[in-house]
Formats: structure tokens, sequence, C-alpha cells
């Protein structure tokens, strides 16, 4: 019916994170592996959906319930799609790339401890041909975040980096769902930072200039630090 050659004809995904994963899912299970390829057109899926061998999507109300461990034969990148955005939308994807940048990278983090506010209000976009921070920002999240991945490429070890944040925070953003704010995923996961960002401070593991740092780095970004 289809008519889809399933070794020479991928499926292509064009999308935020859900469409992205959705058609990753579908892709793993029609007539037992059909090729496919990732076109993220948020900020968020950019450096988040489109990395990794993963898809998940949620179920009876549960997130992630459903998925497999199927990477594409490739993910197109172009961040010309993110004009496209609102504020909030980008403010959310620098909920994942805070993640890699408190957990992986000073110089991410610095990044968006100094541009955030901009990198939200041109969306993204070169401010001249010589500007690199765009650019710079969305290499060193997705190089940071392969560097965890591809060693445990199937998740054999649940103890991971890129995990922070995603403690309470995806309960948080299912629960928040058709309420009068719901939590985005990137601000779930901002909110799951902050809190235990704050709980490694009272257990002191952090101190307090570090804690106020994150707190403050989240709040340039536009992120929620509580719900």
């Amino acid at each position: 019916k289809f008519n889809v050659d399933r070794r020479r004809e991928p499926l292509i995904g064009i999308g935020g994170g859900v469409c992205l994963d959705v058609v990753g899912l579908a892709a793993s299970m029609y007539r037992r592996r059909t090729p496919y390829i990732r076109v993220p057109t948020t900020a968020l899926a950019y450096v988040d959906a489109s990395v990794g061998a993963k898809n998940g999507c949620n179920f009876l109300g549960s997130k992630n319930r459903l998925g497999t461990y199927v990477p594409p034969v490739a993910a197109l990148l172009d961040s010309s799609f993110f004009r496209t955005q609102g504020a909030r939308d980008i403010s959310n994807s620098l909920g994942e790339m805070c993640k890699m940048g408190i957990m992986k990278s000073e110089e991410l983090l610095g990044l968006l401890e100094k541009h955030a506010s901009r990198l939200i209000a041109d969306r993204f976009q070169p401010q001249s041909k010589d500007d690199t921070v765009p650019s710079r920002v969305l290499q060193i999240a997705i190089e940071t975040m392969l560097e965890e991945l591809t060693p445990n490429l199937w998740e054999d070890c649940l103890d991971r980096l890129v995990d922070f944040g995603h403690g309470v925070g995806q309960c948080l953003e299912m629960d928040s769902l058709g309420l009068n704010v719901e939590l985005m995923h990137g601000e779930a996961v901002a909110t799951d930072m902050s809190f235990m960002t704050v709980l490694s401070n009272v257990l002191g593991h952090l101190s307090d200039s570090d804690r106020d740092r994150i707190l403050g780095i989240l709040h340039t970004c536009g992120l929620p630090t509580y719900h």
C-alpha cells in the first residue's frame, strides 16, 4: 500500500521532537525496521530528539512508555527553522542546553550565561557573518550530548549525566498537562534542575556561589525554577 522500498527509501520525519519520535517508532516497527531520517524544525528537537539512537512516545498518561532503540540513517540540521518559533519555545530549548553546560561544559555554560537573552531574541540567528556564538552553542550542546550517549547507546547503564533534570521533571511535565500553566519539556527539566541544585547545596555537595550561578543562568534563559 505504501510502496516503500524499506532497504533503499527512508522515511523522513520533519518537525519537532514529538514528530521525530513518532516517525522513528513507526519506521522501526514497519516491516521490522525501515530506515528513517530526522529533520528537526525546533530548537529543542535540534539538540535533543535529533541526537541519539532511541525514540519515545507517551502512552496511557506516561512519558516515553513506548519506544525503540533504532538510530536514524541521518539527521539533517538547519537552525534557520528557529525563525518560525516564539520566544518561549527558544527558552524551552535552553533547558536542555543548560543541562549539558552544567554537567559537561564550562564553555557552553558561560556562553549561555552571557548570550542567552539575545539568542532568544534573535532565534539563534547570527547578528553578522562573523558572529559564531549561536552555532558554537548548538555545536557544544550536541557534541557533549553525543559524548555521553555514544559509549552507552543502548542504555545498559542507567547512571547517565544526560538524565540530570529528568528525575522528577518528566513527572512534572506530564502532571501539568491540561492545567492553566503547562510545562514544556525544557521548562520541566529546568524546574527539576533547580530543585536538585538547591538540594545538593543543602546536602553540602554544592557551594552557595555555584547554586546561585546555576539558578541565575536558568532565570537568564527565561526558564522556571519552580512550579
